[in-house]
């Protein structure tokens, strides 16, 4: 008993030494060394990996290349813009036209109820009553339509 406690303590008076605790701490050491390489290891890893995904989407969404694409469509658009100022330009031109030629259109003086007449022979207007001798038959033009008069004998007022 009294060599077993002899032993037991011979032990402890070994692991008690300063080699023995120097060995400890060394070991301890090695295994805190590997265990912070591991981990820097995985966090270097997961940091490149997220790195790369940036990187991704930022490539994805390219601002110069969005500007490029814009700049593109708006020369694009630049000639149809131009074409579509110059189609309303010519329209208002046309309706402006098409106002004044209503304006003066004979149709016009017909629609407010005068009359276009002419010689059914050969088409010539009509411009006053001494052109005409009684009994000629002549042309009326109406709003809706033409009929055929003919010249009676009247008063020359």
């Amino acid at each position: 008993n009294a060599m077993q406690r002899a032993d037991r303590l011979a032990l402890r008076l070994r692991a008690h030494s300063p080699q023995a605790r120097l060995q400890l701490l060394q070991r301890r050491q090695q295994d805190a060394g590997r265990q912070l390489r591991a981990r820097m290891t995985q966090v270097l890893e997961r940091l490149q990996a997220r790195l790369q995904r940036t990187q991704a989407r930022l490539h994805a969404h390219n601002p110069q290349r969005d500007l490029a694409t814009l700049q593109q469509r708006l020369r694009a658009l630049h000639p149809q813009a131009a074409m579509q100022r110059r189609l309303q330009h010519d329209q208002l031109r046309l309706r402006s036209l098409a106002r004044s030629l209503e304006a003066v259109s004979p149709l016009a003086t017909v629609a407010r109820g005068y009359a276009i007449v002419t010689r059914p022979a050969d088409g010539s207007v009509v411009r006053s009553a001494a052109e005409v001798g009684a009994g000629e038959r002549l042309r009326a033009q109406l709003a809706d339509g033409s009929i055929e008069v003919r010249v009676e004998p009247g008063n020359d007022d």
